[in-house]
């Protein structure tokens, strides 16, 4: 888990502009996806941060809504639900169908994220997955940002744990009890997972 400190600072116009490449590509085949999807589904921001993504929502007319334990800013605060991901329960949140995106590389941060995929996604469900990629590039573009936004933590093991961290072996048993069709994009910086429940 984040500590506060640390979520304000990746933030930070400094760290997220290190970031850019890898949130422009992230949002590039979002907005694709955005484009497509029945207009009834829940749109569901996984760490949303500053309302990360509702404009980008809200053009495609469609219903966004923000997990943020950390959102302090009274802008938007009737779109966000002040929980994280391991205390969520969706029974109060949505009868039809979610989209799910867990973006820029959130998921590493969700503790036994398997356990958490099974109980709360049902069929028709979607789930979108960032994270980064295993390049030089990425290792790089990563501990820079890495070394703006912590403080006490070794940059470079971090970066490691990330690259170690494969949401495909963690999800394997659930992809193939439930059927799940999965779709993958890349670049040198960013991956993109999609599972369609």
């Amino acid at each position: 888990m984040l500590k506060p400190y640390e979520y304000n600072m990746m933030f930070k116009e400094d760290a997220i502009n290190v970031a850019e490449p890898f949130l422009n590509y992230e949002k590039y085949i979002l907005s694709n996806l955005l484009s497509n999807l029945d207009p009834n589904i829940k749109i569901l921001v996984i760490g949303a941060g500053n309302n990360q993504y509702q404009n980008l929502v809200n053009k495609y007319k469609l219903n966004y809504s923000g997990l943020e334990p950390f959102y302090t800013s009274p802008d938007h605060s009737e779109s966000i639900i002040k929980l994280d991901f391991e205390n969520f329960d969706r029974h109060n949140f949505t009868e039809g169908n979610t989209f799910f995106i867990f973006w820029f590389n959130v998921a590493f941060y969700i503790n036994s994220i398997e356990k958490h995929i099974e109980r709360l996604v049902n069929p028709g469900d979607i789930l979108f997955f960032s994270g980064w990629s295993n390049s030089q590039k990425a290792k790089r573009i990563m501990a820079e940002y890495f070394s703006q936004v912590f403080v006490d933590v070794d940059v470079d093991s971090h970066v490691l744990k990330i690259n170690e961290f494969y949401l495909n072996q963690i999800l394997k048993t659930w992809k193939e009890e439930q059927a799940i069709r999965h779709e993958k994009f890349s670049n040198n910086i960013c991956n993109i997972d999609i599972f369609f429940a």
